[in-house]
C-alpha cells in the first residue's frame, strides 16, 4: 500500500544474470518476456541438415560422428556452410597431424606432439580465445582460426575420432576442456596451449568462477558431445532471438541425448518467455533432477516462480542455489531481494551484508540493504548505506533522494535539504526531490516558499498523486481544511489506484469530526486495495466483515472527483481491508460533523486542464539503474509501508445461524 509521508524511491525486482553449470556453457542472459519469434521453414524437406540430423539420432548402432554433426548444426544456422567441404578440410589437417605423430607412441607424447601442430604449426596460438558466451562452430574453428574452450574441445575430439587417439570433452560450469580416456587419464587444457594436467584440481586456480568444484565437471560420450554442440548453438540463436530455430536445437540435442539437462534448461526458458510458466517451472524441475549442478536451472527456476507469484518457492530454489555456490554474489543478491520481497526483512538484510562483503564496489548492494533497513527501523545504518552508495555514484539521483527522505523524518531538515537539493543539480526536474524540497520548506515554516515550489512541480507533474498529498498536508498544517480537502480529492481524481490520498483525505475528515464520510471514504479504500490486487493477479483474503462492492457501478466512476468526501457506490478495486481494531484509541469517533465546516473545494494551486491530460516529459518514478539482465517484473515500483488505519468501529459479527 501507499504509505504517508514515504517518499523513499525503491524500483521494481532486479535480477542479475545467472552464471552457467552443468555441461553446457550455459553463460545467457535471462531472457524472460524479451524473446520474439522466428521461425525454421515450414516444410522440412528430406535430407535438409535437421533432417539428417534427426536420422543421426535415430541410429542407436552407430556413435555419432561428432564433426559431421557440429557442421550439420552449423549449416542449420547458417545454410551457406558446406559440411562436406569442411569435412574435407579436417581430414587434411588430420593426414598433417599423423605426419608429426609418425613414431610417437606414448599417448601423452602423442597428446603434446598434437597440441604444438595446432598452437605453433597450423597458428592458432595466433588468434585469442574468445568468449564462452560466444559459440565458435568447427567452420569458423577450421577457415577462420577462431576458437574458444568449446569451438577448440570440439576440434581436439574431432582430429582425435580420425587419429585413432581416445579423446573426450569435458563440461561443467562455465567451461569445456578435454580428457584424454585411454590407459592413464590425463587432461588437456585448450585454451592454454592444450597444457597437460594429470588432475582436474587445476581448474579450482584457472577458473574465473566461484565455488569451482571440480567433480563437477563431467566426461562426455559421443551422443552427449553432439547434444552439448547443439544446445550450444540454441543458446546462441536464443540470444539472436532466433526463437524457433533455439527450440528445434534444443529438441534435436535431447534426440541424441534425452537425459541432457542443459538442453531442457534452454527449453525451460523458452517456455517462460512465451509465458508458459507452469511448463517452464516443470521443465526446469526435470533438469536440475538430472542435473543438480545445474545453476541456471536453479536461478531460472527461482525467477520464473517469482514471475508466476510464488514467492517461497522461488525463495527455496535460489536458497539451493546459494547453497551451491555461497560465493555466487549474483545469487545472493537475487536472494535477498526475494526475501525483501515476501517481507523476510531480516533474512534480507543478511542477504545484502553478504552480497556487500562479496562486491563491496557495487552501489547497488548498498541501496538495496537500505529497504529494509528502514522498515525494521534503523534509520541510521540505513542512512549510512545510502552515503556509501552515494560515495561510488555520486549522481545516483535516487540514493540521493532516500537520504533526504531519512533525515527530513528525523527532522534533521538542513541536511535533508542539502540532499534534496544535490539531487537536483543531477536531475533539476527529479520529482522526489523536487517534492521534497517542498516538504521540507513547509516544515520549516516558510509556508510561502513551499507552496511556490510545490506550484512549479505540479506544473510539471501535474498527474502525480502523492504530490497533491503533500500539498493537502501543507494547507492542513496551516489550518486551511478547505484546501487540504480538495487537494486530498484531487490526488485521489489524478492517481485513482493509489491509497494515499484516500487515507490522508479519511484522516482529516476525522479530524473535523465527518465520521460518516470518512467511513465512505474507509470504503473507497478498500475497493481501490481490491482492484489493485486484481489488476496485480495477486491473491486477496476475504475481508472481515466489510460490505461488497456494488456490482452496478464501473471503478472509474467510483473515484472521487469534486465532492467533498465520496459517496455512494463504488466499484471493484484493490489490496488488503483496513483493519479496524489498529485504530488509535485517542481518537473519539461520533457520526455528526460540525456545521461550521466549510465544504471542501478544488485548492488553489491546479495545474493547467490541459496539463492534466498529458504525460509529463521526464520520467514518472525514475529508476536507479536498469536491471543487469531481463527479470519476472515485480509491481511495486515505489517505497511502500503500512498505511494510515482510519479509526472506525469494528462491523457487528454476523450472527451465527
Amino acid at each position: 500500500m501507499d504509505a504517508p509521508g514515504d517518499r523513499k524511491v525503491t524500483r521494481a525486482m532486479k535480477f542479475k544474470g545467472i552464471g552457467s553449470a552443468g555441461h553446457t556453457i550455459f553463460r545467457v542472459a535471462l531472457l524472460l518476456g524479451l524473446l520474439a519469434d522466428a521461425s525454421l521453414p515450414a516444410v522440412a524437406q528430406v535430407n535438409t541438415p535437421l533432417e539428417k540430423l534427426k536420422a543421426m539420432a535415430a541410429d542407436s548402432s552407430t556413435p555419432p560422428d561428432l564433426a559431421r554433426a557440429a557442421l550439420l548444426g552449423a549449416q542449420l544456422v547458417r545454410p551457406a556452410v558446406d559440411p562436406d567441404a569442411y569435412l574435407f578440410q579436417l581430414d587434411q589437417l588430420a593426414t598433417e597431424a599423423r605426419g608429426q605423430l609418425q613414431g610417437v607412441t606414448a599417448a601423452v607424447d602423442a597428446a603434446n606432439v598434437l597440441s604444438n601442430f595446432l598452437y605453433n604449426g597450423v597458428g592458432y596460438a595466433n588468434s585469442a580465445v574468445l568468449s564462452a558466451d560466444v559459440f565458435v562452430g568447427l567452420d569458423q574453428v577450421l577457415e577462420g582460426r577462431q576458437w574458444n574452450c568449446v569451438g577448440m574441445s570440439l576440434l581436439y575430439v574431432a582430429l582425435g575420432d580420425r587419429l585413432g587417439i581416445p579423446l573426450q570433452m569435458v563440461a561443467g560450469y562455465g567451461h569445456v576442456f578435454v580428457a584424454y580416456s585411454g590407459t592413464g587419464t590425463f587432461y588437456l587444457e585448450t585454451t592454454a596451449g592444450g597444457r597437460l594436467e594429470p588432475t582436474r584440481e587445476y581448474l579450482r586456480q584457472y577458473l574465473p568462477f566461484p565455488c569451482t568444484d571440480p567433480t563437477a565437471y563431467v566426461s562426455l560420450n559421443p551422443r552427449e558431445s553432439v547434444a552439448l554442440c547443439l544446445t550450444q548453438m540454441g543458446l546462441a540463436m536464443q540470444r539472436d532471438q532466433r526463437v524457433e530455430l533455439a527450440r528445434s536445437l534444443f529438441t534435436l540435442a535431447l534426440d541424441f541425448a534425452p537425459n541432457y539437462a542443459e538442453a531442457h534448461g534452454g527449453l525451460a526458458f523458452l517456455l517462460a518467455a512465451d509465458g508458459k510458466r507452469a511448463e517452464a517451472i516443470t521443465t526446469f524441475e526435470r533438469a536440475i533432477s538430472l542435473n543438480p549442478d545445474f545453476r541456471e536451472g536453479y536461478g531460472g527456476l527461482g525467477n520464473t516462480l517469482a514471475a508466476q507469484g510464488d514467492t517461497l518457492r522461488a525463495i527455496d530454489a535460489y536458497r539451493s542455489l546459494v547453497a551451491l555456490c555461497p560465493e555466487d554474489p549474483t545469487a545472493i543478491f537475487n536472494l535477498g531481494q526475494l526475501l525483501y520481497d515476501s517481507g523476510n526483512l531480516e533474512d534480507a538484510i543478511a542477504a545484502f551484508d553478504r552480497y556487500i562483503e562479496l562486491e563491496p564496489q557495487d552501489p547497488e548492494g548498498y541501496m538495496r540493504i537500505a529497504f529494509p533497513l528502514e522498515d525494521i527501523g534503523n534509520l541510521e545504518r540505513a542512512a549510512v548505506a545510502y552515503r556509501r552508495a552515494i560515495q561510488l555514484a555520486p549522481s545516483n539521483v535516487n540514493a540521493l533522494n532516500n537520504l533526504g527522505n531519512i533525515l527530513e523524518n528525523v527532522g534533521d531538515l538542513e541536511s535533508a535539504m542539502g540532499a534534496y537539493e544535490q539531487a537536483l543539480t543531477v536531475n533539476p526536474q527529479y520529482l522526489q526531490a523536487m517534492a521534497g524540497v517542498s516538504r521540507v520548506l513547509g516544515k520549516a515554516g516558510r509556508f510561502d516558499d513551499a507552496l511556490r515550489t510545490f506550484r512549479e512541480t505540479l506544473q510539471i507533474y501535474p498527474g502525480e498523486g502523492f504530490v497533491w498529498v503533500d500539498l493537502g498536508r501543507l494547507f492542513a498544517g496551516a489550518g486551511d481544511y478547505r484546501q487540504a480537502l480538495g487537494a486530498f480529492q484531487e490526488a485521489t481524481r489524478v492517481a485513482p489506484l493509489e491509497t494515499e490520498g484516500y487515507y490522508a483525505l479519511a484522516e482529516t475528515l476525522i479530524g473535523l469530526g465527518m465520521n460518516q464520510e470518512a467511513r465512505q471514504v474507509q470504503e473507497q479504500v478498500r475497493l481501490v486495495e481490491e482492484e489493485r490486487a486484481r489488476r496485480q493477479a495477486i491473491p486477496l483474503p476475504e475481508p472481515t466483515g466489510a460490505p461488497s462492492p456494488s456490482p452496478q457501478s464501473p471503478f472509474e466512476e467510483a473515484m472521487p472527483t469534486e465532492e467533498p468526501a465520496p459517496t455512494g457506490e463504488t466499484p471493484d478495486s484493490p489490496e488488503g481491508d483496513t483493519p479496524a481494531d489498529s485504530a488509535p484509541a485517542e481518537t473519539p469517533m461520533t457520526d455528526d460533523a460540525p456545521e461550521s465546516t466549510p465544504p471542501a473545494t478544488a485548492p488553489e494551486v491546479e495545474a493547467d486542464d490541459t496539463a492534466t491530460e498529458e504525460e509529463p516529459t521526464t520520467e514518472k518514478k525514475p529508476v536507479v539503474t536498469p536491471p543487469k539482465t531481463t527479470a519476472p517484473p515485480v509491481l511495486p515500483s515505489t517505497r511502500v509501508t503500512t498505511p494510515v488505519t482510519i479509526p472506525l468501529p469494528p462491523a457487528p459479527e454476523k450472527p451465527a445461524s
